[in-house]
Order: C-alpha cells, then structure tokens, then sequence
C-alpha cells in the first residue's frame, strides 16, 4: 500500500518537472528530449521493473541534464557495511566490478564519506583529495577528476546509498545543478524506498499480488446503480475509510456536490458504452478536498454492460504545479528586477519585452523600448571592459553576469548588476536573450564607503596602517628603481594624553584633526602622511634627498606642530618628538624603517621632547638586550631566580628599628643582575605587575622569622603601574590575609613620581592603602617632581631622603643646606625620616644633629638574604 503512495509522490513530482520545465523552455529541442526522458523514467517508475533499471534510466536523465556528467548508484549492504555499486551503465562493466564492498568512512571516497556523514560530499579534483588513495588507478584508469556524491536514505532514515556523479575534469557545483540533484537524489531514494517495499511485500504479501491490489492509483468498481462493489487499497487510503466502510455506498457520498451533476452525466454515459475521462473534486474523511483526473470504462460480461470500471489519478499536486507556474508568470510582472527578452535572431538585439521593473529603473516605458536594444542605457560613464565582456558573450552565446554603469532616461547614473542568458528553441538553435538587471547602485556607494574607511583613518582622514604599508610598499619600488633615498618619520605628540584626559575626547580629536591639517599642508608633493595610531603620525618620504633636507624637513615639522591651536574656544600648545630611519642598499622589507623610527622616535623623547632624532644601530642593540631580557625575566619568574634581601633600618641609638627588602636576579649565565638594569624594563612591558606580587608574596613568607628577629616591619618598593591597577588594594589585602600577616607590618615606599604619573590615581589609592593600616613612605625624596603639597594632603608616614644628599654631608658641602631643610619640613610635616646611603661616622653624627631620627646604609648594614641577617643580629646581641 505504501508503495502506491510513493508512486503516487513520484508521479506528481516528476510531473511537476515535466509542467515547469515545458513552460520555460517550450521551444528547446533539448528539453522536449528531456522531457521525453522523464516520462519515461516516470513510467519505468510505475511500472514493475527491475530496480536496477529504474536506476539506470534516472542516471540516463541526470547525464543528460548536466554535461559531461556519470552517474552511478550504489546500495549499502547494512550487514556488511559496505557499499555496492548496482548502477553506472555509461561505464564499462570493469569500472563496476572495482566498486564492490566499498568500506563506510573516509577511507571509502566520497561515497563512504557520504554515507558516513550523511551529508554530501563535493570533491572537485579527487586527486588531491587523501580520501581517493585507494583509488587512483582506478581514477586514472577511467581518466575522472570530480566527484559529487549525495547520500539517499531508507524509509526509516537509516542512509540507505548514494547517487554519485563523476567528471573528467576539476569541477564545483552551482545553485542550478544542486537543485536538480536533490531532486533526483529525492527521486533515488523513493525510488529504493519503493523497491525495498516490494521484495517485503513479495515475501510476506505473495498471493495477494494483482494489478487492482497493487495499483498505485486509486481502482474500484462501481454497479450499475452507482454503489462500490470494489475498491483497492490506493482508493480506500485516499478516502481514509476501510474498505468494508467504502463498499456498498454510492459514490455520490464523496464527490463534491458541485461535481455530482457532472459526475453522473459521466458515470451514465459508460454505462451505455462509451469510456470517459473527467476530473471532479472529493472530499477525505478528514476533510480535505482531493483534485481527480478520472477514467471511467464500461465492465461488459457476455455483451452485457454489468457495471463501471474506473481509475482515479489524485492530480491535486499537478493542480498546484499549474497554479505556481502561473504564480511564477505574474511574478515577472511583479519582480523588483528588471526583466527584458531580447531577440537574438534579428540585427542589434531588439527588445521584445520589459517588465515593469525595468521601466520603473530606467523611466524609458515599454512602448519606447520595444524595438530598441538595450544601448540607449549607456553613456560616457559605461566601462568599455563590461560593454565588450557583453558582446563576447553574445557573440559566443554564452550567459554573461557584470555590474556595469548605466543611465536612465533623465540623465542619472546607477550601476546595474546585470546578467543575459540564451535561449533556444527545440532544435538548439538561438533564438532570444533573457536579461535580468538589479539596480545595486546603493550597494555599490556603501561598497566604496566601506572600502575607504578600510584605508584611512576616519578621524582625520588620512591614510591608515593598511594604506601606509601600500604606499610605502610603492616607495621602496620607487626608490630602488630611480636610485632615490627612502626615509622615514615617526612623529609623536609630547603632552597629548593630558590634554585629552583633562578636556575630554572631543577637544582631543579636534586636535589631532588639526595637527593633521597642519602636516598635510607642509609634507611635500609625492610624500605620504599617515595616522599610525593614537597620537601618532608616520610620513614616508620617497625622495627624502640628502640628510641636511631631511633635517630641515623634520625641523618644519617641529615648528608647524608647535604653533598654538585653538580648540574649542581655548588656545593649546604641542611640541612633538620624531624619529628618522632611512634605507639604504641592504633593505629588503621597508617596514623595519617603521620600527626603526620607532625607537628612534623614543630616543627623542628621552632627550626632551619637541626634538628629532636618526635611528642608528645602537639603538638597535639596546632594544634587541630589551627584548632578550624580557623572555628572561619570564624565565627567571618561571625558574626561582629571583630572591630578597634584607637591609636593616637604625635608630639614632644603632637599635634595630626596621627593614628593607630588596630584590636580587641570580641568572644562571650572568650571574647576579642589578636591579637597575631590570626594574625600568619590567616596569615597561608589565612585567612588574607579577615580579612586584611575588616580593610581596615572599616578605610575607619571611615573615614569621622576620618578626622572630625582633624587626617590626618590612619596607616593600612599589611601583607606578602596580597603584594603577583598580584591584591593587584588595588583591594586596587578600595576600596579606592568606599569610596572616598584618598590614601595619608592611611600609610601603613609592617614589615622588607616582603622585605625580598619569597612570595612578595616587591620592584616592593611597588613602585607601592608609586606612587599611599601610605606613607610606616617600623614596628617594629630593629627586623627584613632588611638592609639599603632596606630603601636606596625602597620608604620607616616612620621607627617606636620597643617598645622594647624604653623601654630601658632614664635610660643609653644597647640598648640606638641603638636607638641613629637609629634615625641618619633614619634622614640620611631623614625618619620620629615614636617612639611606649612611656610609660614613661624619654623615651619622650631622644626621642625628638636625634630628634625623632613623638610618640606613653600608656603615650600618648591607643588604644580606634571610640567613645571613640572622647570623647578624645574633652576632650583634653576642657583642653588645
């Protein structure tokens, strides 16, 4: 019964492509042949033929709908787990016989892919595919390429095989042709479905084969007052009633009533000998209306019309067909494309047809373009390339797809996405041109929007990073072709981040605009300026010439940035650092010249600002140790080279008051590393945000025997970047809760340059640090840029005044008056102060004459680790 339902689908599918297939191309040879094809793939499918044929007429079909293409079949044996090639009849029967048990997965090609995946697999070229191993002789034996492979499945879902299309040549699929195999594929697998059904029926259901059981359309038989006396299992499926619930009603229970009429005149008629055909709606027991193609024939026993026979074919899906193909016709009308046929068999192509679309996009109206071709749209603006691909297509009668230019009737431009297809008539001969035309102007000025903010810097609409590259790119060929010397300058705003932060974005990028608008005006012709990013500019100077005009160059640029702007009613002042790189023979990728300014860039910096300076190979050098010495601190990190000293702090009476604790490097290669070289470095990539978490991590460790040696509190070093972090107050006190130590153990000691550094938030961290029970202390002080406002408004415990002030005292030298005032304000403030670098009995004695209160240095103490501390102090208790 199953089956007459799947013949039933495939009829009407298969149908379908016939109907909508005859009306687009009625007058192609080609198709009329195809369509002669489907028919009688349709009837094979009707009928009970072997599985195999079926199979081959539908590979016949796909062949000859897709050039160059061979079809196969093959039928996975579920036992086994294999597959069986059961039809490919435009191979030789050898290509066969190497297709047998071919294993599911990857190592069985694209059909065991397939059916592993059950998804199609789409090998363009099969030889560079490592899935085809196995079967390159074959591949090269039968000279294939492609191959497409679109697994079917059972009626349980279960995928039952593939339908499988090979090629001679490297090919991809396209949107047509995947349609037209998802059919087919669907046709497959029916078609299987339909088979598998079959042998289970002739094994269970044998004697009750007949042609009226097995009819796939609805059969029965009427007597001769019009009362069911039969009716097969198609008829009572459609009806959705049993057959003893069917039998013995008139068939006027089912007809439509507006149909009884005529359905009687019809059933009369047979009776008295003549066949008819007819159609009539029904309805289901469900209630759904069922379209009928109706044959009724008159049953004559010994000369005696006895009743009528009758064959009801559900065409209600045909009905449908019919009613989208005349969808389709009135949406040609209604399309938003243009749509145009031109006829190919007459000089100049003339229209023959405009839908409304096209006379919407164009403003000509159909009555001023029938006759006419399509040249009328063109202008000065039409790309001559696109005109001539068109007519090399045409000439050819190929399809052609373009975006070209054109104009409308009043003179206005669009771009026009176009694309012309032949059409042929039933002998294969030309015979009309379709175009279809999309009015894609908005997408093409989005297009070339997008594709400009891909290259310049949307702010000041200069060239960025990516166009940079480009051109210097083009620079590098220029200078080396024309033996130019190629330069590079890196500019840098000075002070810009303030003023960005203080007067807000706005004032910020009006600024940069303005700064750009300046360079603009004063680079030369043939020179690129750039926004690199931020407040940073790149000119690259393809005829730089010799160094003293270069010099020159960059000195014009220092004075044109350093002229007063005004911005947002306010007048500003910038300076700018540049850095020079310049080729020369050895250069081969010009990009270095970037980095090169780069760091030259900040070498200017360093020297001042509002200065230039020229890259040379030192700098290099100390960059490349820079980068060396990076990985290294990582390593040191990762591998416990790191570890603390301790050196003691002394009260007036040399009585034990406190503690430093400084960090050591013992590279293995190295040996000891000072911190000098490292602290800035870290302090630049980062790195001091962990290497800082693990000396405070690891004084308190040393806590416990820290404490046990009498000392108080341990005096830890932060840094600028390690304030800056919104967690550092609560990732510091989480720490200290982990080892149990207390706050008021640790001093915590910032130099001058924190409260005045534009990555902290100095006063509100330090404040919060206080309250949790953290002494401050100011180091190094005297060295820095603070003021005593700071040390009059922040919670400031400890001054420690530099080494370098102390070593200057006791002996009447010139910095003993600053000492001297220190020490007051500091005892002003009420601030402790701690002394460092003590190294000699003079400097102690003037120190504790102006009441300096607590000592540190070499004549007291060094530095020592943890152990040697200890042995210190005992030392010391032994001899006092």
């Amino acid at each position: 019964m199953e089956e007459a339902v799947q013949l039933v689908t495939l009829f009407i599918a298969v149908v379908g492509l016939v109907i909508a297939t005859a009306w687009l191309f009625v007058k192609n040879r080609k198709q009329n042949m195809l369509l002669e094809n489907e028919q009688k793939v349709l009837t094979l499918v009707a009928q009970d033929t072997e599985l195999q044929t079926k199979l081959d007429n539908v590979c016949n079909l796909i062949e000859q709908q897709i050039p160059g293409a061979h079809c196969t079949v093959m039928i996975r044996d579920f036992k086994a787990n294999a597959l069986n090639v059961i039809s490919s009849s435009s191979f030789p029967p050898s290509f066969s016989e190497q297709l047998q048990t071919i294993p599911i997965g990857d190592q069985g090609g694209a059909c065991g892919a397939a059916v592993a995946s059950g998804e199609a697999v789409i090998v363009a070229d099969m030889l560079t595919d490592p899935r085809f191993q196995r079967f390159l002789p074959i591949i090269n034996e039968h000279k294939l390429r492609a191959c497409w492979s679109f697994p079917f499945t059972a009626s349980n879902g279960d995928v039952a095989g593939t339908f499988a299309l090979y090629f001679h040549t490297k090919r991809k699929t396209n949107p047509k042709e995947l349609r037209l195999i998802q059919q087919t594929r669907e046709l497959v697998g029916l078609v299987y479905a339909q088979h598998m059904e079959r042998l289970r029926r002739e094994e269970s259901e044998e004697h009750y084969r007949s042609l009226h059981t097995y009819n796939p359309e609805a059969v029965f038989t009427l007597d001769t007052e019009g009362f069911f006396v039969q009716m097969n299992g198609a008829g009572t499926r459609m009806l959705e009633l049993a057959e003893e619930t069917v039998l013995g009603q008139h068939y006027s229970a089912v007809v439509k009533e507006e149909d009884r009429e005529r359905t009687d005149s019809h059933f009369y008629t047979a009776l008295s000998g003549q066949a008819q055909r007819y159609e009539i709606q029904i309805c289901s027991q469900s209630g759904a209306v069922i379209d009928l193609d109706i044959t009724n024939m008159p049953i004559v026993v010994n000369g005696k019309i006895t009743g009528v026979h009758g064959i009801a074919t559900n065409i209600t899906q045909r009905r449908r067909d019919q009613e989208q193909l005349q969808i389709l016709e009135r949406s040609v009308e209604a399309s938003v494309n243009g749509i145009v046929i031109a006829d190919a068999r007459q000089q100049g192509y003339p229209l023959v047809y405009v839908n409304p679309a096209f006379q919407r996009i164009t403003g000509y109206s159909a009555a001023e373009m029938l006759g006419n071709n399509c040249k009328v749209l063109q202008g000065e603006g039409t790309d001559s390339r696109a005109i001539e691909q068109i007519r090399n297509c045409l000439k050819k009668e190929r399809d052609v797809q373009t975006i070209i230019r054109n104009y409308r009737k009043d003179g206005t431009p669009f771009w026009n996405d176009l694309y012309i297809a032949p059409v042929r008539d039933k002998n294969g001969v030309l015979t009309h041109y379709i175009g279809i035309q999309n009015d894609v102007t908005a997408r093409k000025e989005q297009e070339e929007q997008v594709a400009w903010h891909a290259t310049h810097d949307p702010l000041t609409s200069l060239p960025n990073r990516s166009l940079l590259e480009d051109r210097l790119e083009q620079a590098f060929l220029f200078s080396r072709r024309y033996k130019r010397s190629l330069a590079i300058m890196f500019i840098d705003l000075d002070g810009f981040k303030p003023v960005n932060d203080s007067m807000g974005h706005s004032v910020g990028d009006a600024l940069l605009k303005a700064v750009a608008e300046r360079l603009q005006t004063a680079i030369r012709d043939g020179d690129t300026l750039s926004r690199f990013g931020g407040d940073e500019f790149v000119i690259v100077l393809p005829n730089a010439g010799s160094e003293a005009d270069i010099n020159e160059i960059a000195e014009r640029f220092l004075f044109t940035i350093a002229e007063p702007y005004k911005v947002a009613g306010k007048e500003l002042t910038l300076t700018a650092s540049i850095g020079i790189a310049i080729g020369n023979d050895d250069l081969i990728d010009p990009r270095v010249l970037i980095q090169q300014a780069d760091m030259a860039m900040y070498k200017a910096k360093r020297r001042g600002n509002n200065n230039f300076e020229w890259f040379t190979s030192d700098i290099n050098e100390k960059v490349e140790r820079h980068v060396l010495m990076r990985h290294e601190i990582q390593e040191a990190l990762k591998h416990e080279q790191f570890s603390l000293v301790y050196q003691p702090i002394f009260d007036g009476n040399r009585k034990l008051a406190s503690a430093e604790a400084l960090l050591r490097w013992h590279h293995p290669e190295q040996g000891i590393i000072s911190p000098a070289e490292f602290i800035s470095l870290a302090e630049h990539t980062g790195q001091i945000i962990p290497l800082g978490r693990w000396v405070i991590e690891q004084v308190c460790r040393d806590m416990p025997q820290l404490k046990a040696l009498g000392i108080p509190t341990i005096s830890v070093n932060l840094s600028p970047l390690q304030l800056s972090r919104s967690r550092f107050s609560s990732d510091l006190e989480a720490i200290l809760e982990a080892y149990s130590v207390s706050p008021s153990q640790i001093v915590l000691e910032i130099t001058e340059n924190v409260l005045v550094s534009e990555l902290t938030n100095a006063s509100n961290t330090l404040n919060e640090l206080h309250r949790m029970g953290f002494k401050i202390a100011i180091d190094d002080f005297g060295t820095g840029y603070s003021s005593l406002r700071y040390l009059q408004e922040l919670p400031i415990d400890i001054l420690k005044i530099d080494r370098s002030f102390v070593n200057d005292v006791g002996e009447g030298k010139k910095y003993e008056g600053i000492t001297r005032a220190m020490l007051a304000i500091a005892q002003e403030l009420q601030l402790l102060v701690v002394a460092e670098g003590v190294e000699t009995e003079d400097q102690l004695l003037f120190l504790k004459e102006h009441q300096c209160l607590y000592f540190q240095g070499y004549l007291l103490a060094k530095p020592m680790p943890l152990i040697d501390l200890e042995a210190f102090l005992h030392n010391r208790s032994v001899n006092a």
